[in-house]
């Protein structure tokens, strides 16, 4: 089983020269300092700005999902914790000027007070514990199917998570009781051929709806929008 993400260099060999149908960006940072009586709930998917013009790295919409921490634990019921994980981010297309994952942290910063009021400055206002920055690469060539036998890829190594995800976790979740069934299936009839695995992770429909998100809520280089 290759469980090795999206950087595993067998899911890499075989998509060998492919650039990747679309990114998802992502920075944040989990933080002390924010308001305990307002950090009670999250957020998914929340945008509070326009288009971003980043000149000649193209238009990108932002997305925020914020999560309060420490709220369960022992005594920490709702109300009594100041920690919160905040995560900006954007779908874009993987040309090769679009911006650094740095612009968008200094963007992250930025804005970020407009997004939790409780603060005014970053710098000043918040105890920081960690930052998080990452790139998502996805495909519409997913899941990808088994180029050798014997060998199955899964989570985001297969391309099963959809292009809207910060990864495939919750997509191997989703499916880990149908994948795990199918696996011992196989072992058990020496069903181990690429074809015989091409049938555990077969093309969900569901991808094709996920893309259609992820285009209506991304900006093309050079695409002329309306920012609101």
């Amino acid at each position: 089983l290759d469980c090795m993400g999206n950087a595993s260099p067998i899911s890499r060999q075989q998509r060998y020269g492919r650039k990747p149908d679309g990114v998802c960006a992502v920075v944040g940072s989990c933080a002390g300092g924010f308001n305990k009586e307002t950090n009670l709930l999250g957020d998914i998917i929340y945008t509070n700005t326009e288009i971003t013009d980043k000149g000649e790295n193209g238009k990108l919409q932002y997305f925020w999902e914020a999560f309060p921490v420490g709220i369960g634990r022992g005594d920490n019921v709702p109300g009594t914790s100041d920690v919160k994980t905040t995560y900006m981010f954007t779908y874009m297309d993987a040309e090769e000027g679009r911006p650094s994952l740095a612009s968008l942290m200094e963007d992250y910063w930025d804005l970020l007070p407009k997004y939790q009021p409780s603060i005014s400055d970053p710098e000043t206002d918040l105890d920081v514990k960690r930052v998080l920055f990452a790139y998502f690469p996805t495909y519409r060539d997913s899941p990808l199917k088994p180029q050798w036998s014997r060998l199955l890829a899964v989570g985001d190594a297969s391309g099963i998570q959809s292009p809207l995800s910060f990864g495939g976790f919750g997509a191997l979740t989703r499916h880990l009781g149908r994948i795990s069934g199918a696996i011992d299936e196989a072992l058990e009839n020496d069903l181990l051929h690429k074809n015989d695995l091409g049938e555990i992770n077969a093309y969900t429909p569901n991808l094709s709806a996920a893309w259609m998100f992820q285009k209506a809520m991304s900006v093309r280089m050079g695409q002329d929008v309306d920012p609101k």
